[in-house]
């Protein structure tokens, strides 16, 4: 007899490889419970909503995530360094799950915009990192506020990323990282600096 820890995980499971693959917009109750191989009613035993059920995927894992990143930067010596063990870490957490990575970082992320100010997020440690560059090299600091540089290297982390999930670059997305890094590296001003 199936525990309801494992039918909720099983409906965890069916939902991100949904979420990820169509969006939550496009996926219905009756898709996850085909996905997961249970009645549709049972979801509702689990979530009040399709919506509550997408927020709470979301927060049980993108927030842990960032916590993560947050631990890893303040680990590192220099901006450099801390960039390159956050980008090792998103491209370790693609390659390990990619259905749960594209639905936290490549998806539209409505549930952020619920968290409460100050809450501790992967674009928020990755502000910080930028922040830390432009105090390490500010000559050399890209033009913009580090809210736009933010976004830059945000994108030049989650491209790749995409097209590894496209089939248009080769996988793993770990070996991806290294010119990553150097790219951003040299976006921010560091170019030459030591990395991990």
């Amino acid at each position: 007899m199936t525990t309801p820890a494992e039918t909720r995980k099983r409906i965890v499971q069916a939902s991100v490889r949904l979420f990820a693959q169509q969006g939550v917009g496009a996926t219905t109750t009756r898709h996850i419970a085909a996905e997961a191989r249970i009645a549709e009613g049972t979801i509702y035993r689990h979530f009040p909503s399709k919506e509550a059920l997408a927020d709470a995927i979301f927060l049980e894992h993108y927030l842990p995530f960032a916590d993560a990143l947050d631990r890893l930067q303040q680990g590192a010596a220099t901006a450099a360094a801390r960039m390159g063990a956050l980008v090792g870490h998103f491209y370790a957490a693609f390659d390990r799950d990619r259905d749960l990575f594209s639905y936290l970082l490549l998806g539209p992320r409505a549930a952020t915009m619920r968290l409460p100010p100050g809450t501790v997020t992967p674009v928020s440690v990755l502000r910080r990192v930028v922040e830390g560059a432009r105090a390490e090299a500010p000559a050399r600091f890209p033009a913009g506020g580090a809210a736009l540089v933010t976004a830059l290297v945000l994108g030049m982390i989650l491209q790749p990323a995409e097209a590894v999930a496209l089939g248009e670059l080769p996988g793993p997305l770990a070996d991806q990282a290294a010119p990553v890094v150097g790219g951003i590296l040299r976006v921010l001003g560091l170019e030459g600096e030591d990395r991990p």
